[in-house]
């Protein structure tokens, strides 16, 4: 057994615990006039781009100001030098392989890449010297502050442009600073597809009864009969109208959002609204509401910890039963379990690349017959001759789906394209086959009901694999987002086991993300697409993010660094690949085989116990070199 950590124990003398906020989601469907609503999404869509534009000007002002201080500048030719010989290298390292059309050792050019990099590394930490002493500057501090009272005056001034609602905007400026704190690029732009919050912030709170009296100019919610949750299954009842403001118009009355909520359970009561917004989202083509509301109760949420430590090794595993292990549990007691996803859900994720296969091989053929038409047809408009000038080289359906729908209205006309379409369909059903046939069966078919134009007949096909493929992408997400919310509701649920079972989970300080990287040109190994896709169906980060939000303080991080080579019996240090088994080799200082995962765990657990304490709220920062890289000690 692991010697026994001191802990402290809440009593009914400590203070109380201060009010818990959580967030309240309900799904809701829009009713009647929906222009307003995408009015403020796009402004509010438009605003954020506008502030992360502000951001990277601030960013690369500052950048320019402490690259010109004379005292870094050779340390950055320097950097410049190193960067530029080391992607050089890359390049050679790529080219050999592309003439050979495999992936090839290249063992001198690699030993190159890892000195360069070695190099960089000395430079890169040299540099960071350099600008922690700048922070004392006096003169880049003063420029600093001047660059940052432009920003700020720039953020004023497009949020007095941007013509968001004040509850909409405040959203966008949250999610403008959490943004904000990314390092390296800095924040990225967002692309127009239609989604985003437009809300209102209830200034003070509001409790249920004011929101239910139809009389608040910010939000009103129709209430409903106390017997509508009396049933097992309300979520068939528990529709109710709520109206959300979005704006004023020009007499500075509401102009309101209407949407028709499903409340398949009530709000505490008690309870004090501090937000509201309607979220607007997309699964695959399909448009998608939810209300979610800000609540803060009067009762606090007291988290009831059990007692005990254990620590988690987290990861992914293929199993002999086609399960995937995310995690492995060792516990003070010597209690272990492993936690293995379910191969349903795995097959279930399977099964939307398949899907994806299918939509690709029809997009080559639409994409082969289309760009033929093109290069036969010398009457074709303008702009789509512009637009198509590289066919062959998309590799994007929607791309090709907007262009061709573009053309074939426009060709065939809206009324007569939808009749065709509507035919086609129906007889395809009657037939009970598929909605796509062969070019030359959907050519033959338009020919017999009158389309004589090829020009036409070419724009139906084209039409009718528009069609198919937002079918199978509508298919795909909706597959993918059913087995991803099958996944976090197991995770949460072995989240909330843990907190009952233990007061302190060790979990390790360490990017997951890392791992699912592609391979750089200079490794060895190349990660295949297969490995990457089970790393992501199994999303250990979203594990150990459900066990932060059950355990919250009580769930540390500690250093990972080597738990999976230091034997957890005797500590020597063994030596291990990335190809080793579940099991691992027998220690050769005690002779003890274990498994690796538990290994690992004990290793943390003894870490932490031992006075090594921890971190709250794990965080990431954990290098592959973990299993990779020697180290230089003592024998344990």
């Amino acid at each position: 057994m692991l010697p026994m950590m001191k802990r402290t124990i809440l009593t009914q003398d400590d203070p109380e615990p201060t009010k818990s906020s959580k967030i309240w989601n309900y799904g809701a469907r829009l009713v009647g006039e929906h222009a307003e609503v995408s009015k403020q999404l796009f402004l509010a869509h438009r605003y954020y781009n506008t502030l992360i534009e502000i951001e990277h000007k601030r960013r690369a002002e500052y950048r320019i100001a402490r690259d010109s201080v004379a005292a870094i500048e050779p340390v950055n030719a320097e950097y410049a030098d190193v960067t530029q010989r080391l992607e050089q290298a890359r390049g050679e390292i790529k080219s050999a392989r592309q003439q050979q059309r495999k992936r090839l050792e290249c063992t001198e050019l690699r030993k190159q890449v890892l000195a360069l990099l070695d190099e960089r590394r000395v430079i890169v930490a040299k540099r960071k010297q350099q600008r922690l002493l700048l922070k004392t500057d006096a003169w880049l501090l003063r420029r600093a502050e001047e660059i940052n009272a432009a920003a700020s005056g720039a953020v004023r001034q497009a949020r007095g442009d941007c013509g968001v609602y004040w509850g909409t905007y405040l959203l966008i400026e949250k999610a403008y600073q959490a943004a904000c704190k990314s390092k390296g690029a800095g924040p990225k732009f967002r692309a127009w597809r239609g989604q985003g919050r437009v809300g209102v912030q209830i200034q003070g709170g509001m409790t249920i009864d004011e929101v239910l009296s139809d009389q608040d100019p910010r939000l009103r919610i129709k209430s409903l009969p106390p017997e509508t949750w009396n049933t097992r299954n309300p979520r068939h009842r528990g529709y109710t109208e709520v109206l959300l403001r979005i704006g004023s118009d020009i007499k500075g009355r509401p102009i309101w959002a209407t949407c028709s909520a499903q409340m398949h359970r009530p709000l505490p009561p008690g309870c004090v609204i501090k937000w509201c917004w309607l979220k607007v989202f997309k699964v695959g083509t399909r448009v998608q509401y939810a209300l979610q509301l800000t609540v803060q109760s009067e009762q606090p949420h007291n988290r009831i910890l059990g007692d005990g430590a254990a620590s988690m090794d987290l990861g992914w595993r293929m199993m002999p039963t086609g399960n995937i292990r995310v995690g492995y549990l060792v516990d003070e007691y010597g209690k272990t379990r492993s936690y293995e996803m379910p191969h349903p859900i795995l097959r279930a994720l399977e099964y939307t690349q398949r899907l994806r296969g299918i939509a690709d091989q029809l997009f080559n053929v639409a994409r082969a017959h289309f760009s033929t038409w093109l290069k036969g047809n010398p009457t074709i408009p303008e702009w789509l001759q512009g637009i198509t000038q590289h066919l062959l080289k998309w590799r994007s359906p929607a791309r090709l789906a907007i262009v061709s729908g573009r053309w074939s209205r426009e060709l065939v006309g809206d009324e007569r394209l939808l009749a065709l379409a509507k035919e086609w369909r129906l007889e395809r059903l009657r037939r009970g086959a598929d909605q796509l046939a062969p070019f030359e069966e959907i050519i033959a078919w338009l020919t017999e009901h009158g389309v004589k134009s090829e020009d036409e007949r070419v724009a139906m096909y084209m039409e009718i694999w528009r069609r198919k493929n937002a079918h199978l992408y509508d298919w795909e997400c909706a597959q993918r987002r059913k087995a991803q919310q099958a996944r976090k509701y197991l995770y949460r649920n072995w989240a909330r086991e843990l907190s009952k079972s233990y007061d302190t989970i060790v979990l390790e300080d360490f990017d997951l993300r890392r791992f699912a990287r592609k391979a750089l040109p200079e490794e060895t190994e190349e990660q295949t697409n297969r490995m990457r896709f089970l790393a992501r169906s199994a999303a250990p980060a979203e594990f150990r993010m459900a066990i932060v939000e059950a355990m919250g303080k009580a769930a540390v991080k500690t250093d990972p660094a080597f738990t999976t080579q230091d034997c957890s019996q005797c500590g020597a240090e063994n030596e291990i690949d990335d190809t080793r088994p579940l099991m691992l080799p027998p220690c050769p200082n005690c002779g003890i085989r274990i498994d690796q995962d538990e290994n690992a765990a004990r290793n943390l657990l003894s870490r932490f116990c031992e006075g090594s304490g921890g971190d709250p709220a794990p965080g990431g920062a954990r290098s592959p070199e973990k299993v990779r890289e020697s180290r230089d000690r003592e024998p344990a």
